[in-house]
């Protein structure tokens, strides 16, 4: 009889202990209301969920290039580049760029390709004469399709640049080193109109910039297959 009564008598204690510990049991650690370790889940799992979380895609013109035809491309070289115009309505670090274009195949060594990423301040509708960023990159390629000796990829490259609320235009451009003979493909779904999200191009470095669409001012004119990866 005595071993049914201990249990009764202890029950409010056991009530109160799971009233006092049921906050930290229902919390919602991805938001750090709780201590990672009494959850029991590891603190860098934490803080990766809570960057990921602040990550914000800044721009998507990104044409993935898997279909059999409906081409555009355009050649984008150090000595005569092409851009694409984006707007920033926050401070944001951009982490990371994704473009994709027309190569030779012989400048792709190991999944590998060496670009030039450069990044500018947008002047009156138009990329500054100089720019205030550059990367020299071993961009991370994935081959689409093969035209001839020639094959459609999607490049990836990591960037670490901070840039305050404004309007920039960025650059992604063949060294001319390698062989690689790049040419950028336009933003997706605009082959058939010269609107776009906005596109600029020069004809050597220190030529000024012209739209890339005559008759349409180069904020507005088609802009480059481009995907850009922010954090807040």
């Amino acid at each position: 009889m005595n071993e049914l009564v201990k249990p009764i008598a202890l029950s409010p204690i056991i009530f109160v202990i799971v009233f006092l510990f049921s906050p930290i049991l229902l919390a919602d650690n991805t938001k750090f209301n709780s201590s990672p370790e009494i959850l029991n889940i590891p603190v860098v799992e934490v803080i990766t969920e809570r960057i990921k979380k602040n990550e914000v895609v800044v721009l998507n013109t990104l044409d993935d290039l898997e279909r059999g035809g409906g081409f555009m491309f355009s050649s984008s070289k150090i000595s005569g580049p092409s851009a694409s115009y984006f707007t920033l309505y926050s401070e944001t670090k951009i982490k990371e760029i994704s473009w994709s274009g027309f190569v030779n195949e012989q400048g792709v060594k190991n999944n590998q390709a060496n670009f030039i990423i450069h990044f500018y301040k947008d002047v009156s509708g138009f990329p500054s004469d100089k720019h205030f960023y550059e990367l020299s990159t071993e961009a991370v390629s994935d081959k689409v399709n093969v035209i001839n000796d020639y094959a459609t990829y999607v490049f990836k490259s990591k960037v670490d640049v901070q840039l305050t609320a404004g309007s920039y235009w960025v650059s992604v451009m063949d060294p001319e080193t390698d062989g690689l003979n790049f040419s950028w493909h336009i933003e997706k779904g605009k082959q058939s109109t010269i609107f776009g999200s906005g596109g600029a191009f020069r004809k050597s470095p220190n030529a000024s910039w012209k739209s890339l669409n005559d008759g349409v001012e180069a904020i507005n004119a088609r802009g480059k297959s481009l995907f850009i990866l922010g954090v807040n």
